[in-house]
C-alpha cells in the first residue's frame, strides 16, 4: 500500500511541477496552445 501512495505522490509532484514550469513561461490559463496562440510559447521552452 505505501508503495501505490509513494507513487501517487511521484505523480502529483511531477503535475505540480510542469504546472509551475509552464506558469514561469508565461501560460495563460484558458488560453489556446497551437501555433500563433498565446500559450504556445510557453510549450516551446
Amino acid at each position: 500500500m505505501r508503495e501505490v501512495v509513494a507513487r501517487a505522490d511521484v505523480a502529483a509532484n511531477a503535475l505540480a511541477s510542469m504546472a509551475n514550469f509552464l506558469k514561469a513561461h508565461g501560460w495563460r490559463a484558458g488560453a489556446g496552445y497551437q501555433p500563433g496562440e498565446p500559450n504556445f510559447g510557453a510549450i516551446q521552452a
